[in-house]
């Protein structure tokens, strides 16, 4: 008998601990979020342009990318961990798809970037300086 005492109370014991409701926990902001607008240059390729993007706070990203030697615009999609690795597609038509992986850190407000484009089954060194347009 004591036993079983001692099992309701047990039972009824989790039971109130499981009252409680729950809270949700809501996931960390990606410190990179918001609009930048800058330019880009290749190291390796005689080509720069702009880029313009929007870091949603999961990481996400979308934007416009220009060249000014081809005189080509592309769109590009891709996502931002929180250390500031990225990875982004993009496509110029039929002048080709490509891929831009790297990092960013924040100086100051600014982003600063090197990366790695392949664009036609080519790696071209880059790097960025993106600064804040406006919002998160």
């Amino acid at each position: 008998m004591k036993s079983l005492r001692f099992g309701a109370a047990f039972a009824v014991a989790l039971a109130l601990a499981g009252c409680g409701g729950t809270t949700a926990i809501s996931p960390l902001q990606n410190i990179y979020r918001g609009n930048y607008t800058g330019t880009w240059t290749s190291l390796t390729m005689a080509d720069s342009g702009t880029l313009t993007v929007a870091v949603a706070g999961n990481g996400s990203i979308t934007g416009t990318m220009t060249t000014t030697t081809l005189t080509l615009t592309g769109n590009v999609v891709g996502n931002m961990d929180d250390t500031g690795h990225f990875t982004m597609i993009g496509g110029f038509g039929a002048n080709g798809n490509f891929t831009m992986v790297g990092n960013v850190v924040l100086n100051g407000v600014n982003l600063d970037g090197v990366y790695t484009t392949t664009l036609l089954s080519t790696d071209y060194a880059s790097t960025m300086t993106l600064t804040p347009t406006s919002g998160p």
